[in-house]
């Protein structure tokens, strides 16, 4: 079957590919060599060119890659050609391993030597070193190890397939952001905070190696929606492990380990035990406690049977006097040495608690450590330690800063980014290190505001049902103390503005609110708030157009009209300041249409005219 000519190859048939594109079996007319072609089209909007960006990185890693090992596809070709970003790479003869793992589960051998493959392909990627673009970078991340990117060749060789999102990582920073991983095969961390790291990678295998063994995924669930919930929420090891051979499922246990920190810190560690229990040998992770067998009891009747008759009748020694200052002495000396080994225990105490501190202030720094609960939890074991440990003022102030920096980025995004949507979640995660970072910082005001400000969006958002009227009444109160504690900040306002215009509907509030957070200079109202304050608007105009409709041949209903007619006009000069979406116009056609029905009115006999102003 040919599908047409794209450049210089002949597209024969559309091959399974990955949800980033179309990927085809094709020709290349001047080589005569067969290839698999993908192609991604050229999208403008943010989405699109990320997924661009992730796709051209991950062809030059993977060319590169590919040359030192070849369980790497090659890469021929990338560039741009007739709408599409196209990736010219070796076809490999086999199936994908989702294909096979379809007929049932693999012999358990088999399954341990694909992973052990896999591994060693990641070992090579985590590890190799490149200059791009005049950057140097240490190791590549994968990103997308599933079964559809595992090919199964006719002789039962693997190739790793797809690099589409991987990233290289820079020596100083050893986690990146991409969102586009499979759920049931990232990590919970990673659907978490968005980070992929090479431990990202080395949680993927472990949840393709259940797959091969079991021929069922490790989590299912009804939907996408509960799927990725499920994943989130992961604390310990699912009873679906019990479906593993023994040896083999410690190994498991070990690779997904709720805890993050028991798990293999490396393809390679993970390599090596998969190895052994390949060989008969008894992997790190099945092998018993080494500090069992030290455990003994002495025996206490063991010192009775060393008395012998003569030790039993002999007579005693009597000691020698000593004087009163030999006592004296002695008791100095005791003394000395005493607190001798207390002020050197002290030391070699502060010396550890120091370096330890100082490791986790160099993570927080260069970015090594990027989950700031870790890194909370990690000052919290240390603290604990000392009931003042000032060898940690360093690293207090280092993750004090932090966890402020990771509260602004929300606040700011509210706050400059009319595009962006926080979510009570947002808000909640932003309360939470601030909280921490109070407690950190002995009471700092600004950092308490913050905290108030956290929680009052909370609130707004959630207030609703039975408990609405002292959620609104508890989120202003909260505003108002962030704006004392913030006196310069637009903050407090904004969120006072917003609780205004949506929870109280006070849009003449709202508006002063809006005038007060634009005189500290941070702040400038854009189309967001221009299309709720014409909403705000257009709601009090349309009740005094109900309003004036019961007070029908009275002076009220001229009043209530000409007050109505002044707020449509004012909600028409905030919809045009709000751009010219499809929303907009539709909206701005529906108050046309209500002042000329005021204007109607105005002009109807039986309508009394409102006093002139």
């Amino acid at each position: 079957m040919d599908l047409g000519m794209f450049g210089k190859y002949r597209l024969v048939r559309r091959l399974a590919g990955s949800g980033m594109g179309r990927v085809y079996l094709a020709t290349d007319t001047q080589s005569n060599r067969e290839i698999a072609l993908k192609q991604i089209d050229l999208g403008t909007d943010s989405e699109s060119l990320e997924v661009l960006d992730a796709e051209r990185r991950g062809a030059q890693l993977q060319k590169r890659l590919s040359v030192i090992e070849p369980r790497v596809a090659l890469i021929y070709e990338a560039g741009e050609l007739d709408g599409f970003f196209f990736i010219a790479m070796e076809y490999v003869e086999g199936r994908d391993l989702s294909e096979v793992i379809t007929n049932g589960p693999l012999p358990v051998q088999k399954a341990v030597a694909i992973a052990i493959d896999i591994c060693e392909v990641l070992m090579h990627a985590h590890n190799f070193r490149a200059v791009l673009e005049g950057r140097e970078y240490f190791g590549i991340v994968h990103g997308d190890i599933k079964p559809r990117n595992i090919r199964i060749a006719p002789d039962g060789s693997i190739k790793v397939l797809d690099f589409g999102i991987a990233k290289a990582l820079s020596l100083t920073r050893k986690f990146t952001h991409n969102q586009f991983g499979s759920v049931p095969y990232s990590s919970p961390e990673r659907l978490n905070t968005g980070d992929v790291d090479a431990l990202s990678d080395v949680w993927s295998v472990s949840v393709v190696l259940f797959e091969m063994v079991t021929g069922r995924r490790y989590f299912q669930a009804e939907n996408a929606a509960k799927l990725e919930h499920l994943i989130r929420n992961y604390q310990a090891v699912l009873d679906s492990l019990q479906a593993v051979p023994p040896v083999l499922r410690d190994i498991l246990k070990r690779s997904l380990a709720g805890d993050a920190r028991v798990r293999y810190q490396s393809a390679d560690e993970f390599r090596a035990d998969l190895q052994a229990f390949q060989e008969g040998r008894v992997p790190r992770a099945a092998a018993p406690d080494p500090d069992a067998t030290r455990r003994t009891v002495a025996d206490p009747l063991d010192a009775r049977t060393r008395l012998t008759s003569s030790a039993a009748t002999a007579k005693p020694v009597p000691r020698p006097k000593v004087s009163f200052m030999g006592k004296m002495m002695r008791l100095v000396m005791v003394g000395l040495l005493t607190l001798l080994a207390v002020v050197t225990y002290t030391l070699w105490h502060e010396a550890k608690l120091y370096s330890a501190g100082a490791d986790l202030r160099h993570d927080l720094e260069t970015e090594r450590e990027k989950d700031l609960n870790n890194a909370w939890q990690r000052y919290q074991n240390l603290a604990s330690q000392h009931p003042m440990p000032l060898v940690l003022t360093g690293t207090r102030n280092t993750l004090e800063h932090k966890l402020v920096a990771s509260a602004d980025r929300v606040i700011t995004d509210y706050r400059e980014h009319e595009n962006a949507v926080v979510r009570s979640g947002d808000w909640d995660r932003a309360r939470l290190a601030l909280k921490r970072a109070l407690l950190l910082s002995g009471g700092d005001k600004t950092i308490r505001a913050k905290m108030l400000l956290c929680e009052g969006h909370i609130k707004r958002i959630n207030a609703s049902g039975k408990n609405q009227g002292k959620m609104v009444s508890e989120a202003a109160a909260e505003f108002e103390e962030a704006r004392d504690l913030m006196p310069h900040s637009a903050d407090p306002h904004l969120g006072l503005a917003r609780l205004y215009l949506t929870n109280l509907r006070d849009v003449d509030r709202a508006e002063q609110e809006l005038r007060d957070a634009e005189k500290y200079g941070n702040f400038h109202r854009g189309r967001r708030e221009m299309w709720l304050l014409g909403i705000a608007y257009r709601g009090r105009a349309d009740e005094l157009v109900r309003a004036s409709a019961n007070a029908s041949g009275m002076p009220e209903e001229g009043e209530d009209l000409r007050h109505a007619d002044e707020d449509y006009l004012h909600a028409e000069e905030m919809f045009k300041g709000a751009g010219f979406s499809k929303s907009v116009i539709d909206v701005l056609k529906l108050v046309r249409s209500s002042r000329i029905a005021i204007e109607d009115r105005m002009h109807s006999p039986t309508t009394i005219q409102p006093t002139a102003q």
